[in-house]
């Protein structure tokens, strides 16, 4: 292709030909414009390590790009624009928050009446199902700093999580459990078409894991007015050593139209992770080191 007019080039090689380019000339202040969108995984790796490189040679990298994971994993600061102008500028993962906030129904907002039945409220190992309370705050993992939206139209109203050995643990889980994460969902209203996920990410925003109930093939169905549905999670905690925080979502989903937020509650809670130390990362895999013709190797 080196021999071929740029005319000819894919939208996507022709982007890769300005990226190479443009990082090769040791700039001063670098602006990508969401050029690693059309790469390979392999093609992505190796520009996140050329960002590092430049990041430590004190180069100022402007980032556009609509990937929020990436925001949150290689930059320092971030701006969130909006109709021309800035709306916000932050710390990467506060300013991700609000900009997904304000694609979707705005954050959820706690009523009155349901402060003053807070007062009343009564802990409870059992999952809440009083529809005015919101449970989760009194649960021992619970992150005082979670992030909330949603239109209201259902409200995750308590979570628990729990193991077959020890049933409801605290904040402290160790490495390879196999938990069930199970949750009361309020519907004021009849929904239909419901999808309820869970996501784990690290403390510095990167998403570890995520996963719904749609992608999965489990039809969640419906929700009738005023039901309270208990949802249960089962996933293997086969993570390395670490704080973990986890996100609970209920949408509805229409066919050719966007989904409609009722309640996103990001790292809703967190869990400490044990292990044995043997490894380091994020996940947990079986791993053994071995050398032929000679004494066992070792496995962790």
């Amino acid at each position: 292709f080196i021999y071929k007019p740029v005319k000819t080039y894919s939208s996507g090689m022709y982007v890769r030909l300005a990226f190479s380019v443009v990082i090769n000339m040791q700039p001063d202040i670098l602006i990508i414009d969401e050029a690693l969108a059309v790469g390979d995984a392999g093609f992505q790796r190796k520009c996140f390590r050329k960002l590092d490189e430049l990041k430590y040679n004190n180069v100022t990298i402007l980032f556009v790009t609509h990937a929020t994971d990436a925001i949150v994993a290689h930059c320092d600061r971030a701006v969130f624009l909006e109709k021309g102008g800035v709306k916000e500028i932050g710390k990467p993962k506060t300013v991700v928050n609000n900009y997904l906030e304000s694609l979707f129904n705005g954050r959820y907002k706690t009523s009155k009446e349901a402060a003053r039945a807070k007062e009343k409220f009564v802990v409870s190992k059992e999952l809440n199902t009083d529809s005015r309370v919101d449970g989760c705050p009194y649960r021992a993992s619970y992150n005082a700093t979670e992030y909330r939206w949603g239109n209201g139209e259902g409200r995750i109203i308590d979570y628990t999580v729990l193991n077959k050995e020890r049933g409801e643990i605290g904040a402290i889980c160790k490495a390879g459990s196999d938990v069930t994460i199970a949750a009361s969902v309020y519907f004021p209203g009849a929904q239909q078409n419901l999808v309820y996920g869970l996501t784990i990410k690290t403390v510095d925003g990167i998403t570890v894991f995520g996963s719904n109930s749609m992608k999965i093939g489990f039809q969640a169905g419906i929700a009738e007015a005023g039901e309270v549905i208990r949802v249960e999670f089962g996933v293997g905690l086969q993570l390395i050593s670490g704080e973990y925080f986890f996100s609970i979502g209920v949408v509805s989903v229409e066919k050719g139209s966007e989904d409609i937020i009722l309640d996103r509650r990001y790292d809703l809670f967190r869990l400490h992770i044990e292990d044995d130390a043997t490894a380091f990362g994020y996940a947990a895999l079986p791993f053994s080191v071995n050398t032929k013709g000679k004494p066992a190797g070792a496995r962790c």
